[in-house]
């Protein structure tokens, strides 16, 4: 299933103030990292996605540079050499957390261990993925 076809089918939620495309090149500068084109457009198009129990980070409009997704991935960057290069989706807990690379491929970073793990998808099929686990398990 496509992305934006769960998005309709589902009760899916996304900020209401986005960023445009201005703003981007700025929050790259910031972290310094080029998004590749899908997390550039789930930014764009969506801000954040969060769906059940889900919530992915993002970036909206109102906080811009100290959303979520900024603000986690700075601090994981300060602290963990090896997350340098991604960008932080999602906050799995205990340290666990799902990175995005500048090609749209998504990692597994785990903090205890300084591991880190390519999962094998681009970030439109992690999302897909990780919220129809969440839609089987509620």
């Amino acid at each position: 299933m496509k992305l934006t076809d769960f998005i309709v089918q589902n009760n899916v939620d996304m900020t209401p103030v986005r960023i445009d495309a201005d703003n981007i090149s700025g929050l790259e500068s910031l972290l310094g990292i080029k998004f590749g084109t899908q997390l550039r457009k789930y930014i764009l198009d969506y801000g954040y996605l969060g769906y059940e129990y889900c919530e992915l980070y993002g970036v909206n409009g109102i906080q811009m540079e100290k959303s979520d997704m900024i603000v986690t991935t700075l601090r994981l960057h300060s602290r963990f050499p090896a997350t340098k290069g991604l960008v932080v989706l999602e906050n799995y807990g205990d340290g666990d957390y799902y990175m995005v690379d500048g090609d749209d491929n998504v990692y597994r970073y785990i903090c205890e261990t300084d591991e880190l793990s390519k999962t094998e998808l681009k970030l439109f099929d992690y999302i897909v993925e990780r919220f129809e686990f969440v839609k089987s398990t509620v």
